[in-house]
């Protein structure tokens, strides 16, 4: 079986970088919106921790870099690889061509994304966010934070959650458009709460953390694999975020089932 889903991701990914060979121009747009996004986020970023005083809810600037970092290398491996499966159920709703998606022998997901092709031209975009993480884990390095393999480990384990997490916002987003057309515009909502996610929880009231710690874990995506690597939370309460968060995208895909059981074909009169 992971053989299988192997060797149709390799198929996905061969006939992504056909297409994006065939429109080269799209990677050059790609790197300068993106590039233009980072510079943007990290330039806010560091002129309101220098307007905060040096810190930002007790983050150092180089803390809350490292986690726009983070939250930088979860964008763009979500924009990469799941984007345009996930954000192409409208369209496919609306021309029908859902029809065919879900007559596959396959989970409705995994036909969505065979179906759809990665966004191979925002490659380069992805690697640069990986040699900016790469860059504040040095700057906390230097700051006396001290890297082992078990840290590096929970942060890849936890940094895997958030994106977890943020696939779980994207399909309440999208899954909509099953049960009514004029639903599928729910890309700009995405948009809007992520971009949220790159903030240490520190910076927003008690009820929103506990909001997006548990109900919308989007503190999940950047945040908490930071404060785990920072020792700022306990082993208790970081397995109460894993949790939360685990629990969040397992409903999202079960919300996304429910929507496409009740999907009726565009050709079906109804």
């Amino acid at each position: 079986m992971i053989k299988y889903y192997w060797n149709l991701f390799k198929r996905i990914a061969v006939i992504s970088t056909s297409s994006m060979l065939m429109y080269r121009s799209n990677m050059v747009f790609f790197l300068l919106f993106e590039s233009f996004f980072l510079v943007a986020n990290l330039g806010g970023l560091i002129l309101g921790v220098n307007l905060a005083g040096g810190h930002l809810g007790g983050w150092s600037l180089n803390e809350v870099l490292f986690v726009a970092s983070i939250y930088g290398v979860s964008h763009q491996f979500f924009t990469t690889f799941f984007m345009g499966g996930l954000f192409s159920v409208g369209w496919f709703v609306w021309s029908g061509r859902m029809d065919y998606v879900l007559l596959k022998p396959l989970h409705p997901l995994i036909s969505q994304h065979a179906a759809s092709e990665f966004i191979i031209s925002n490659t380069p975009n992805l690697l640069i966010n990986i040699g900016v993480f790469i860059i504040f884990c040095l700057r906390v390095s230097d700051d006396g934070v001290t890297f082992t393999f078990l840290n590096l480990l929970i942060l890849a384990a936890f940094s895997l959650a958030g994106l977890a997490v943020r696939y779980g916002i994207a399909l309440v987003v999208v899954a909509p458009a099953f049960l009514a057309e004029k639903l599928a515009g729910g890309e700009d909502a995405y948009w809007a709460l992520t971009s949220l996610a790159k903030y240490p929880t520190g910076v927003f009231p008690r009820v929103m953390q506990w909001i997006f710690t548990f109900l919308l874990p989007l503190a999940s995506v950047a945040a908490i694999p930071a404060e785990v690597f920072f020792g700022k939370q306990s082993w208790t309460s970081a397995a109460l975020y894993l949790g939360s968060a685990l629990l969040f995208s397992w409903v999202a895909v079960k919300f996304y089932e429910f929507s496409a059981s009740r999907y009726q074909s565009v050709n079906s009169g109804a």
